[in-house]
């Protein structure tokens, strides 16, 4: 399932677009359109406008009544009023200043002329989710119809469903339904023809993956795909916040690597500087290929690059194989290429405010190791506040160049810890 994600801009600038919408211009079948980009454009430029009048002190959209009736119906201006007490609606009743927002466009409409979308919207240090329908007026401009959050829903959403988990735990939402936090337990098996209804992919690539009975085979090529590179392909992620509390979250799989520089991520998502990741890395080191595990966290900054602090084991020096350079070479390749086979599991644990990674996978029997299973942890690294929905991807290190990995994604759940 793809979508298309649209960033805050400057306030200048969607006032711009905002003024641009709403002028006389598109041609008679363009403007009976409601693609994609005009929904995106919408949203970002009242969100935008919102942000920015709240910021300086001048209330919001909603109560700058020749922006309310431009960009939002007047039954659901009504509906809102009347629930004023209820909060900013904008922000799923938190209020404050908008400290980031991102739109989210499924496939498809919600009916005839319709269009859904959710904002992930973080305001007073919370990342809330808030439904939105748009539709098209008398004039053929978009507006906004339909607003949702938690148990709350006004105008053309006010009749919509709840979220519900399918028998294989898979969040499904109903037809206007918001998305929230995933119930916990929650498994998704992704040994099907299809991914999970309520999974999305970030910069989407349709000829790199494929659902399938045996599960999720993904392909990575050209090298340096990561989640922090804003062009990497196909980051499947949850449609979902990451839940509250202390959480185990596992990706299960295998990997082939036919390059030495194969990656596999297991995280919470939020853009390409602001996310916190497990990873599980083949790299060559002199005598051959290593294994890596580390815990990456990423956290935007004003105007600057983003703060990043990791820790990075190598497996195969000390933490599962004691020497590759020694008697453990043979060793060291033969648990690389079990990975292709013996699938595994590769964890994010949240405990409070700190996160660490932990790897688990088959060990044949060798020389320098007993056969059994082993497992490795990095240190915690802190990370206050939201940090995204969860999200998982095949990577690849620069030096793959034009050569081709492989990866199968059996399943994704997230554990409650007590």
């Amino acid at each position: 399932m793809s979508y298309h994600v649209t960033k805050k801009g400057g306030l200048a600038r969607c006032l711009a677009l905002a003024l641009a919408m709403s002028l006389p211009g598109l041609s008679a079948a363009r403007a009976q359109e409601l693609d994609e980009a005009r929904v995106g454009d919408l949203l970002n430029a009242v969100y935008a406008m919102h942000a920015g009048l709240v910021a300086s002190g001048k209330g919001g959209v909603l109560d700058t009544p020749v922006l309310g009736g431009q960009f939002f119906e007047q039954a659901l201006l009504d509906a809102l009023g009347a629930a004023a007490d209820e909060g900013d609606p904008l922000t799923a009743g938190t209020g404050g200043v908008i400290e980031d927002f991102e739109v989210v466009l499924p496939p498809g409409g919600a009916g005839e002329g319709t269009r859904d979308a959710v904002v992930m919207v973080t305001a007073g240090g919370a990342t809330q989710a808030v439904a939105v329908r748009v539709a098209l007026d008398a004039r053929g401009a978009p507006q906004i119809v339909g607003l949702g959050y938690g148990d709350h829903s006004f105008g053309r959403l006010a009749a919509g469903g709840t979220q519900t988990e399918t028998a294989s735990g898979d969040a499904a939402a109903g037809d206007g339904a918001v998305p929230s936090a995933p119930t916990l337990p929650y498994v998704a098996r992704l040994d099907q023809s299809a991914l999970p209804a309520a999974w999305e992919v970030v910069n989407e690539n349709r000829d790199a993956y494929l659902p399938e009975a045996a599960g999720l085979f993904v392909i990575a090529s050209g090298g340096d795909d990561r989640f922090d590179d804003a062009e990497g392909e196909n980051i499947f992620r949850l449609a979902a916040p990451a839940p509250e509390g202390d959480w185990d979250q596992t990706l299960t799989g295998t990997v082939t690597a036919k390059t030495g520089y194969e990656a596999v991520w297991n995280g919470v998502y939020s853009a390409p500087d602001n996310y916190l990741a497990a990873q599980l890395f083949a790299y060559p080191n002199g005598c051959g290929d290593h294994l890596y595990l580390t815990i990456e966290n990423s956290r935007p900054r004003a105007e600057a690059a983003p703060l990043v602090s990791e820790f990075e084991v190598n497996l195969f020096n000390g933490a599962i194989l004691a020497d590759m350079c020694g008697a453990g070479r043979a060793a060291g390749d033969a648990v690389v290429a079990g990975l292709a086979e013996a699938e595994y599991r590769l964890t994010l644990s949240k405990r409070g405010f700190r996160y660490f990674a932990e790897v688990a996978f088959p060990v044949p029997a060798s020389k320098a190791h007993p056969e059994g299973v082993a497992v490795a942890r990095t240190p915690m690294v802190a990370h206050f506040g939201p940090v995204g929905t969860p999200a998982m991807m095949l990577g690849q290190w620069r030096r793959a160049g034009s050569g081709e990995s492989e990866a199968l994604f059996t399943q994704f759940e997230i554990q409650p810890v007590e």
